[in-house]
């Protein structure tokens, strides 16, 4: 009986320990300054689109897909639909154009303005805990290479 007793008292706390993480990571307890901004993005498959692994942000915002020219991004090919503030995971990006073996391009997450579309030009970088670096990350594009669903 008190071996049953201190089992359930284990799970209770597991439980309340993980709804408070959850309430906290999306949109609940936590500010901006709480939440670690990352990014997981792997190598693709070529094709019309990329598929973000897993998106941690501060505040709600986007997923932004660049080529990459001379080593820096350039133009973008596509943008996630805006994110949540929280946790997001398995975001398709869909791209302006199909991708080809051998390119390499960024993802950024950017911060939304509030309107919940995209704009280069109003929206800003979100950046590190730091605050030196923006959230970025490079992937290539390989055939056979796209994470599993």
């Amino acid at each position: 009986m008190k071996k049953t007793i201190i089992i359930i008292a284990a799970i209770a706390v597991i439980a309340a320990g993980y709804m408070v993480f959850r309430k906290q990571y999306s949109g609940g307890m936590a500010s901006e300054q709480e939440i670690p901004n990352s990014l997981s993005i792997e190598s693709q498959d070529p094709g019309w689109n990329v598929i973000a692994n897993s998106v941690m942000a501060a505040a709600s915002g986007f997923v932004v897909i660049q080529e990459v020219t001379d080593g820096a991004p350039g133009v973008v090919l596509g943008t996630s639909d805006v994110l949540p503030k929280g946790w997001s995971e398995h975001v398709v990006i869909g791209l302006s154009r199909p991708v080809e073996d051998g390119q390499i391009l960024s993802a950024t997450l950017y911060k939304d303005n509030g309107d919940g579309s995209f704009n280069a030009s109003d929206d800003t970088v979100i950046m590190n805990k730091v605050g030196d670096e923006p959230v970025m990350s490079l992937f290539p594009i390989n055939e056979g290479s796209a994470p599993l669903p």
